[in-house]
């Protein structure tokens, strides 16, 4: 990582053109970690996952003791091995349950820890707008619905998405253990859910090979 900066040239200008990065996330986790003087997994245990009883949320799995990891497959359906990131790791290094990801998504309208639900709101905020593109900080507006974020994640095979109705408050998680389905999934079933009128509701949605 260190050495990428080093020799990288900017060649665009900052501001006007939006690209998501797992570069700049990772660059941003090791700049969190030299600012508190702690490692990444511990700050997101101290700060998000204890406060909210996300127990099933963890930076390091091995996967030869958990026997609910799900195995994961590539485009061709082929087995891949567990995934584990590196010098990006706070790219994508957390992994998470359906349940535990249920109660980040009620977090995202209501949780009772004050300092939590202040940095959660400044999340939510509007950090570029063009074209019909609106991006928080790590959460994307659906460009048809100003009202609902996502965020969706991958690695070699398995897919992970979190689709918010912050108006109608009605949280979507899927998590699929194949590389090509998820994110357009959580969008189509939170339009269903919003078209039949439900209350307020936190739907998991698990699909399995």
């Amino acid at each position: 990582m260190f050495s990428f900066l080093k020799h990288f040239k900017q060649t665009r200008q900052p501001g006007v053109k939006y690209e998501y990065s797992n570069f700049a996330v990772g660059l941003l986790g090791v700049l969190i970690e030299k600012i508190y003087h702690k490692p990444y997994p511990e700050l997101i245990r101290t700060y998000i996952t204890m406060s909210l009883k996300m127990n099933e949320t963890m930076a390091f799995v091995d996967a030869l003791k958990f026997k609910n990891v799900a195995q994961g497959y590539n485009g061709l359906f082929e087995p891949v091995p567990f995934f584990n990131l590196t010098a990006i790791r706070s790219a994508g290094i957390i992994k998470s349950s359906t349940a535990d990801l249920i109660t980040y998504a009620k977090a995202q309208l209501l949780t009772p820890d004050a300092a939590l639900s202040a940095a959660i709101k400044l999340t939510h905020q509007i950090t570029f707008n063009s074209q019909g593109l609106m991006v928080g900080l790590g959460w994307h507006y659906l460009p048809d619905d100003k009202n609902v974020l996502q965020h969706g994640g991958a690695t070699g095979g398995c897919r992970a998405s979190v689709c918010i109705d912050l108006s109608k408050q009605i949280g979507v998680v899927i998590l699929t253990n194949n590389a090509g389905t998820g994110d357009m999934v959580g969008r189509n079933l939170i339009k269903a859910i919003q078209a039949i009128k439900v209350t307020p509701a936190y739907v998991p949605l698990v699909f399995r090979r």
